[in-house]
């Protein structure tokens, strides 16, 4: 066995450069959760109260998703949180109750109602942490404590806000029902590669033409997928990731699963999605209502982030390498200097609150006449 293919090589880098965090992170994080979750209790009293009803006949829920939710986040790494709540619950006591509850804690700070975009959020930061909390109103009497988000029935006569919300978390419930227990750290350590990885490449974020964590954590798991029989190491499995998304045909799509899902398990054909007739990099999100998860993706940030693939594949299959030399190389931070001359920069400023919820909605606006 060479070095790389041990393990703790890459988790021993990952933390000696603070790319990932400590103990007193976990629980820094864990303790945010335990905050939030203490306010619950409080706001249920205040919609029984508000709708007449017996506050013990229903309960909220605090899920956590995304990159923190499936513990693949980096160090720096925001935390993603869904606020579940039965019918009773609407959404306008969920911005203002909430929203309040937040700003009377000492520990959190900047909270921020952003209802003018796709999926609306609260944003806050707390113990210099950003935490995002988006909504979803179930139409369930109450939240059960270990519910099916991916239960296609919760998603029947559901608005589209409500639709959209839950998104994230039903992605994020697919991805963890389909890695296998003994292989979620060996998972989760991959995922903080790539993401570091593309991160020092450049090659990170979904507005400018890249591709966000949720959609390199969908490659990823279809490469783990497709490589069910291997050997599970970080080693390997970077190995496997680097060479399939670098030979990748595009505009071939990738579908996570066997089959595109519709509403209550159907299958739809891909050639029937209107979404992806323009589509260069075809990725198919797992979950119905299917998206798009690569949809500013342009030729030229595709040809960028095939040759930033093929040149890690390069350096992680390079026989003559230490360890050491892979590591350095692999992560090495892109130089922005050398291949362009010439930059745009663009700063926007305002002065009140709605002024910033309007930038923040019509961001995507400006990332878009860039591509």
């Amino acid at each position: 066995m060479t070095k790389l293919e041990d393990d703790l090589v890459w988790t021993e880098y990952l933390t000696k450069n603070n790319i990932i965090g400590n103990l007193a992170d976990v629980e820094r994080r864990e303790g945010i959760l335990e905050l939030l979750r203490s306010l619950l209790p409080a706001f249920n009293r205040h919609i029984a109260q508000e709708n007449n009803i017996d506050r013990d006949s229903f309960q909220c829920s605090l899920v956590p998703f995304g990159s923190y939710g499936l513990g693949g986040h980096l160090v720096d790494a925001d935390i993603d949180i869904v606020f579940l709540g039965p019918w009773p619950v609407r959404r306008s006591y969920f911005y203002k109750v909430f929203s309040t509850q937040l700003r009377r804690q000492p520990a959190v700070q900047d909270v921020e109602v952003i209802q003018r975009t796709n999926v609306p959020i609260i944003k806050c930061t707390i113990d210099t942490i950003a935490v995002d909390i988006s909504f979803v109103r179930l139409r369930l009497d109450t939240i059960p404590p270990n519910i099916d988000l991916l239960d296609d029935d919760l998603l029947r006569n559901l608005d589209s806000t409500c639709v959209a919300s839950m998104d994230g978390p039903r992605v994020h419930k697919y991805v963890m029902d389909h890695i296998n227990p003994k292989h979620l750290q060996v998972f989760r350590r991959t995922l903080q590669c790539v993401k570091y990885w593309a991160t020092r490449r450049c090659i990170y974020g979904k507005p400018m033409g890249y591709l966000n964590g949720s959609t390199w954590t969908l490659l990823l798991v279809k490469t783990y997928m497709d490589a069910m029989n291997e050997p599970v190491t970080i080693h390997t499995l970077l190995q496997l990731f680097f060479e399939k998304w670098s030979s990748w045909h595009w505009p071939t799509p990738v579908i996570i699963g066997d089959y595109i899902p519709d509403l209550g398990g159907g299958s739809i054909p891909y050639h029937t999605l209107q979404e992806f007739e323009d589509a260069v990099m075809p990725i198919v999100s797992p979950c119905y209502p299917v998206c798009s998860t690569a949809p500013y993706v342009t030729k030229s940030t595709l040809r960028i982030m095939t040759k930033e693939l093929d040149r890690a594949r390069n350096i992680i299959n390079a026989p003559q390498m230490t360890a050491d030399e892979v590591l350095q190389k692999l992560f090495k931070p892109f130089d922005f200097v050398k291949p362009y001359i010439n930059f745009l920069k663009i700063i926007t400023s305002c002065d009140t609150l709605r002024s910033h919820e309007t930038w923040y909605a019509i961001e995507f606006m400006l990332y878009m006449t860039y591509a």
